[in-house]
């Protein structure tokens, strides 16, 4: 009997957590699996698809991944072709995937999507499961899905696997330190902006400016920016920033985390400070405390404020004004949090902290895989399935001919 062959599919590309896939892609293989792991480039872009995408050169420059046979989706064709070839597919969440569904649910393979993206929208498009990241956004799937057709399962989140990475772990703060030109005698400030739409914003645009101006000017601080992951690849920074990434002109001559380095950075790192931001809920994964400067200001704010989203200031540390910020880190305050909260916040949003998420989606696709009704009821999906698909073949030939 032939081994079951797996598409995993990494749609998206954040330069921090590109590798996020790969540990459950090698415990796949190690239980006999055959896997494939397509990922979306540049140049799906010029046929139209809009997501940040890897480079068409990732393989060479991302060298991770070239030990993990991974193949450079360029084209929908292609897409489709390697598609055609697993049994189940495996899709990390993004938007705009609905081109790809569209196509994918016409096909006998099972289809699992992971809920992998913290505090991103509930993007939802059909699978038959879905691993849902953490307990609290079971309830923003419930109103998109039925619940009782598609089947789900609180799993985790293989980002927050990358906290036990080694390469996290590694780094100390001295060698941190020294490759971004930092004293690591002071307490070191993550300066977290938001993206560049958002940044624009006047008012955003200002409290960026003097947030990190006041912490520079502190004897006992030293500033590093980590820029939003989609601010590395000037994404939209031609309509606000003529090319240019936020820190190129809201802050100039700042020092900057280097792409690939966040958590190393969040490790590391003393505080971090934003207007708004989603990644305040990852930091008391390394008991690090958060500032949110004037949070109500942002539109990011307002945005979920209205929606059934959670509010964006879920964190442990405080909220201030601007005027009193440069007070609060003098006073080093915000050393004084104790490390419950911290425990507390991450058994609240983080189903699992014990790196081994992917370890726990790999059991529940072989639990899939294994189970006698799935595989009995296959040659009928199949069917059903091939029978739908000629269908609208048919459908869409009949109406371009009129």
């Amino acid at each position: 009997m032939k081994p079951e062959r797996l598409i995993v599919i990494s749609p998206l590309y954040v330069p921090d957590h590109y590798d996020k896939e790969l540990l459950l892609i090698e415990e796949l293989k190690r239980r006999n699996y055959t896997v494939s792991h397509l990922i979306f480039c540049d140049s799906l872009t010029k046929e139209g698809f809009p997501n940040l995408c890897f480079p068409d050169n990732a393989i060479d420059v991302l060298p991770k991944l070239s030990k993990n046979d991974c193949i450079c989706i360029k084209s929908y064709k292609q897409l489709f072709q390697e598609i055609k070839k697993g049994n189940m597919i495996i899709v990390g969440i993004a938007k705009h995937l609905t081109f790809f569904y569209e196509y994918a649910n016409t096909l006998p393979s099972f289809k699992l999507q992971l809920d992998d993206a913290l505090y991103a929208d509930v993007c939802y498009y059909g699978s038959d499961f879905v691993a849902i990241a953490e307990p609290f956004r079971k309830q923003y799937f419930r109103k998109r899905i039925d619940l009782e057709s598609t089947q789900t399962r609180i799993t985790g989140h293989l980002q927050v696997d990358r906290v036990h990475h080694e390469n996290v772990k590694a780094m100390s703060r001295i060698e941190f330190c020294k490759i971004h030109n930092l004293d690591p005698n002071k307490n070191i400030v993550v300066y977290c902006p938001e993206n560049a739409a958002n940044s624009a914003f006047p008012i955003i645009s200002h409290l960026y400016s003097e947030t990190c101006r006041i912490i520079d000017s502190c004897d006992n601080c030293e500033l590093i920016i980590k820029p939003h992951p989609r601010d590395f690849l000037k994404y939209k920074s031609d309509k606000f920033f003529n090319g240019k990434s936020t820190f190129e002109v809201l802050y100039p001559n700042a020092k900057i985390c280097k792409p690939g380095l966040g958590y190393q950075c969040f490790n590391n790192c003393d505080l971090g400070v934003s207007t708004q931001s989603s990644v305040a809920i990852e930091f008391p994964m390394f008991k690090k405390p958060f500032i949110f400067v004037e949070p109500e200001k942002s539109p990011y704010f307002h945005n979920f404020q209205s929606s059934d989203k959670r509010s964006m200031v879920d964190f442990v540390g405080f909220i201030c004004k601007l005027d009193e910020l440069k007070d609060i880190l003098i006073s080093e305050n915000f050393k004084n949090i104790p490390l419950e909260k911290y425990d507390h916040h991450c058994q609240e949003y983080f189903a699992n902290t014990d790196g081994l998420v992917h370890i726990k989606i790999a059991n529940w696709i072989e639990e899939i895989l294994s189970n006698p009704f799935c595989k009995k009821n296959r040659p009928i999906r199949r069917l059903f399935l091939r029978l739908k698909y000629f269908y609208i073949k048919l459908k869409v030939k009949i109406k371009g001919s009129l």
